[in-house]
Parts: C-alpha cells; sequence; structure tokens
C-alpha cells in the first residue's frame, strides 16, 4: 500500500519523527553499555545489540513506509522499556539508567502521538465486513468539480478521505455534507495519499484549514455529528445482534 507524503509542510514532521525515532534507539543502546561497564556479561550485552540493531532496522522500515506493522513494533519497544524501567538490575541502580529508559519512552511516546493521525495512519475498520455498521460519511469533495466520497476517520483536525478520483498533494478541496445533515462545508489541504490495491478508492489525509470563526464552527458540527453518527451505529449493531440471538 504506497503512500505519498509529498506535501513540503509534512517535511518538518518526517524530519522530527526521524529524530525521535533514532533518539530512542541511542538511549536503549547506551544503557547496554553502562549495563556492561558496571559487570553484566560481555556476550549477553552483546546479544541485546545485535537484536536491538536488527529490530530497529526492521522497525524503521515500517516507519519509513508507515506499514501498520509499525505500531507492533512499536508496541513492543514500548513493553521492552517499561519492563526494563521496573526491573533494573542492583548494580546499576545508581547509574541514571532508569533516566535514560523514562527519557526513552517519552519520546517514543511522542513519536506514536505525532503519527496517531489520519494524514499518517487512518483508522482502517478491517473487522467491519458490514456497510451498515462501518463509521463513515458521505460527503462532496470540490476541486475543480464535485465529487461524490466518503469521510472514514476525523481526529486532531485531520480527517481521511476516501475518494475514486486522483488529487494531487497540496491542492486546497473543499469538503461538503449531504443537505440531510445541515449546511457543513469546510477548506482542506490533501497531506498525503494512500492507495490500498488497485482499483479501489485512495484514501487522502487531510488537514482542515481554519480561516474565520465560521469554519470552526463548522468543523465543530462536523465532530458532532461525527461521534452521533458513531454512537447509532452502535447501537444499531447491538440492537441487531441482540434480535439476531434471540430468533436463535
Amino acid at each position: 500500500m504506497p503512500i505519498n507524503l509529498k506535501n513540503l509542510k509534512i517535511k518538518k514532521d518526517i524530519d522530527r519523527i526521524n529524530i525521535l525515532h533514532w533518539s530512542h534507539f541511542v538511549l536503549i543502546i547506551l544503557s547496554i553499555f553502562i549495563k556492561y561497564s558496571h559487570g553484566e556479561g560481555f556476550f549477553n550485552s552483546l546479544l541485546k545489540v545485535l537484536i536491538i540493531i536488527v529490530y530497529y532496522k526492521m522497525f524503521h522500515k515500517t516507519l519509513k513506509q508507515l506499514y501498520y506493522t509499525f505500531w507492533s513494533f512499536l508496541l513492543g519497544v514500548f513493553f521492552y522499556l517499561l519492563i526494563s524501567l521496573i526491573n533494573i538490575p542492583d548494580f546499576v541502580q545508581d547509574t541514571g539508567v532508569s533516566y535514560l529508559y523514562f527519557l526513552a519512552l517519552v519520546l517514543l511516546t511522542s513519536e506514536a502521538y505525532i503519527l496517531s493521525s489520519p494524514i499518517y495512519y487512518p483508522i482502517v475498520r478491517w473487522w467491519e465486513f458490514d456497510f451498515r455498521y462501518r463509521h463513515d460519511l458521505s460527503i462532496w469533495v470540490e476541486l475543480k468539480t464535485k465529487m461524490e466520497g466518503r469521510l472514514t476517520d476525523l481526529r486532531r483536525g485531520a480527517g481521511c478521505v476516501l475518494l475514486f478520483e486522483r488529487l494531487n498533494s497540496g491542492e486546497i478541496v473543499k469538503i461538503e455534507l449531504p443537505k440531510e445533515y445541515g449546511e457543513v462545508s469546510l477548506t482542506a489541504e490533501i497531506m498525503s495519499s494512500r492507495v490500498h490495491s488497485v482499483g479501489r478508492e485512495i484514501n487522502y489525509g487531510v488537514r482542515f484549514i481554519f480561516e474565520n470563526k465560521e469554519e470552526k464552527v463548522a468543523f465543530k458540527k462536523l465532530s458532532k455529528l461525527w461521534r452521533s453518527e458513531l454512537k447509532d451505529k452502535k447501537k444499531m449493531k447491538f440492537q441487531t445482534g441482540s434480535k439476531e440471538l434471540g430468533k436463535s
């Protein structure tokens, strides 16, 4: 699933993410060397370093390509740091290793926070096969012409829009909801695009632009509608499941 991140405004985020990523790698390696210098076995330390290097090489590949397996690797590092922080050996209690682990956890969490956006990782509800219960909204996207699309994710002032039409990174579009939802019109910039498979819609990561108070109010209205739709679909799914269970 190739992803296009050519928007220049994203470059700062990508640079920041790479710095954070390799910073917690360095801190983990440094903690291993401190343990070795205070009595941990040579072969044990060497094995840890080799495993960490190989692991981070694969970890960085998932980050570079923004594969969803990135989150599995991230959880692996998170639990390693957490367990290491809790179980610090007595012979390195006063060496500052605990601070290294804690700082690495902070950097890892910061990296996760930046990436937990629809621009980089839109939520994919692969477990939901029934379109009646999928959490998305029908929308109209206007550039030169009006195109029908779907909004499938909405978080942190950004969203994921599905369209069959190909748009360029950096283009400014208008996003409107159908009339039955009320008057909601927002301006957004195309930040990224992701192709899951040939012949399917393209996932566009968009960042909403708020130039005045009216657009902020419109976004709040959209967010409220988004949460309401999610609640209604969960309720409908639960009621339908209960009825089917009762019939059986």
